[in-house]
Order: structure tokens, then sequence, then C-alpha cells
């Protein structure tokens, strides 16, 4: 049973439809958040507003303020358009920390729960 299309959107598969789908909770959730993350202000009709717009933050110097604006950035998107998650970790991560990490990039590691499933992410920006 499919609950929802994966992000980045792929060709199917299997018989059922055009584009992947999940076929399990944490999987759906993991794909609508990594869109979230991905999506910058503007690029989503009618939502002007929707996404972390981590582009802006790509070329500012690496500080702890910086961190802590991502880390604000994220909280709040995602208790704006997903306030069914309760976020228990998140963790920024520069490219000097984490030698996987491109040049001037952004990681973002999540850790959230929906009710009792446990969801773990790990984006990069830029991807």
């Amino acid at each position: 049973m499919s609950i929802g299309i994966t992000f980045p959107f792929a060709a199917a598969t299997g018989s059922l439809g055009y584009l992947e789908v999940t076929s399990d909770i944490a999987a759906a959730i993991q794909s609508n958040v990594r869109s979230l993350l991905l999506t910058n202000w503007g690029e989503r009709v009618m939502h002007a507003d929707f996404g972390c717009n981590m582009i802006e933050f790509i070329f500012e110097p690496r500080t702890r303020q910086l961190r802590e604006r991502i880390a604000d950035r994220v909280k709040s998107q995602l208790s704006r358009w997903m306030p069914f998650l309760s976020l228990s970790g998140l963790y920024v991560i520069f490219s000097d920390e984490d030698p996987s990490i491109p040049e001037n990039g952004v990681g973002v590691k999540l850790e959230l729960f929906y009710g009792n499933i446990p969801v773990e992410l790990y984006q990069v920006y830029p991807r």
C-alpha cells in the first residue's frame, strides 16, 4: 500500500503508477521533511513561505550564530508546516566538521517522532 510520493521524484519500478511511492509512514515523513528542507521561499505555488530557504545561508561565515539561525529556521518551519512531528534532536554540521559535506555546505540531522514512530533524517545542502 502506498502512502505518498518520494522526493526527489523518481520513475516507478513497479506497475502501480509513474512515480516511486513510499510504503511506510517513516519513509513518507522523511520524504516530506526533505522536501521542506530543500525548498526555497517562493518555489511553491500559493505557498510562498513554504520551505527553509537554506540558500540564504550558503555563503555566510561559519559561526555559532549561523548554526543557531539555521536551527531556528528549521524548528520554526517544522512547527508551522508539520506540527504533528515531535523534534527530539537537531544538529547542524558544517563542511569543515564533516568531510563528506561539500565546501560551504551545511548538513542538517533531524531526529523526529510521529507518535511513537521514530524518524531520522540527514540532509546536506547544497545537494
